[in-house]
C-alpha cells in the first residue's frame, strides 16, 4: 500500500503541473485537464480508476514502471475507461493533446453497482445522448441539443457535469420552482441524484459530457 507521501509524489498534479490541471474536485471525483505539446513528456505519476475523454486528436505512448509500452490513439469525443494504474507519457502526435480526466477516489464496491434510474435519460431524450462509457463504475454521456429543446423529466445518479461550450439552461426540481443556471465551458460540476427537467434557453447548442457515478 501506497504512503500518503508516495501518493503525493506520484499525483500528476505534482509531478507533472505544466500538463495538468484540477478543474473541479470533491468527495467521490476529480476532474483533470491535461494539456500535453507535441513532444511533450509527463514523468511517472498515478492514477485510481479513471476515464478519459478526448478533446482533440491525440496519439500516446504510455510507459510503465515495468518498462511496458502502450500506444493509445483517440479522436475528439472517444472516451476510454482505465483501471488504476502508475505511467508515464509522451504525446506522439502533432498537435497539443487536450483530454479531460475524470479520476475516481472512491474504492469499487464489491456488490452490483447502482442501478441506472427510472425514467432514464436515455429513455426520455436518446435522441439528444450519446454513450461513451458505460460499466460497473460509470456511464459517460455526451449530451447535445438545440436552443428551445429540453431534455424532459427523469431521474439521475450522482453526477458530474463538464460543459465543452458555454450555455444557458433553466432547470426544474421536484419543487417546481425553476433556476436558470449559466453553463461556462471547462468548469465542471457536481449535482446530486435528483429528478430534473433540462431546457436549453440559450441561444446556442448545449454540449456537455456527464459523469454518471454508479459506484
Amino acid at each position: 500500500m501506497k504512503s500518503k507521501l508516495q501518493e503525493q509524489t506520484l499525483d500528476p498534479v505534482a509531478t507533472a503541473p505544466e500538463f495538468y490541471r484540477v478543474l473541479f474536485e470533491n468527495d467521490l471525483v476529480r476532474v483533470l485537464q491535461v494539456n500535453v505539446p507535441p513532444g511533450g513528456k509527463a514523468a511517472m505519476h498515478s492514477h485510481p480508476d479513471y476515464a478519459a475523454y478526448a478533446l482533440s486528436p491525440s496519439r500516446t505512448r504510455f510507459s510503465s514502471p515495468n518498462g511496458g509500452v502502450e500506444t493509445l490513439s483517440m479522436e475528439p469525443g472517444e472516451a476510454v475507461f482505465r483501471t488504476g494504474e502508475t505511467h508515464g507519457h509522451q504525446n506522439m502526435g502533432n498537435e497539443l493533446a487536450r483530454t479531460l480526466v475524470f479520476e475516481f477516489k472512491t474504492q469499487r464496491r464489491s456488490g452490483p453497482a447502482s442501478p441506472l434510474p427510472k425514467p432514464d435519460l436515455l429513455t426520455v431524450a436518446p435522441q439528444f445522448c450519446k454513450v461513451l462509457l458505460d460499466n460497473g463504475r460509470c456511464r459517460l454521456l455526451d449530451i447535445r441539443f438545440s436552443a428551445g429543446q429540453a431534455l424532459g423529466v427523469h431521474d439521475t445518479l450522482d453526477q458530474i457535469v463538464c460543459p465543452l461550450i458555454d450555455g444557458t439552461v433553466r432547470v426544474t426540481y421536484p419543487d417546481g420552482i425553476p433556476q436558470v443556471m449559466t453553463l461556462e465551458q471547462g468548469k465542471p460540476f457536481f449535482v446530486k441524484a435528483t429528478v430534473v427537467n433540462v431546457e436549453n434557453i440559450g441561444r446556442n447548442d448545449v454540449h456537455v459530457v456527464k459523469l454518471d457515478l454508479k459506484s
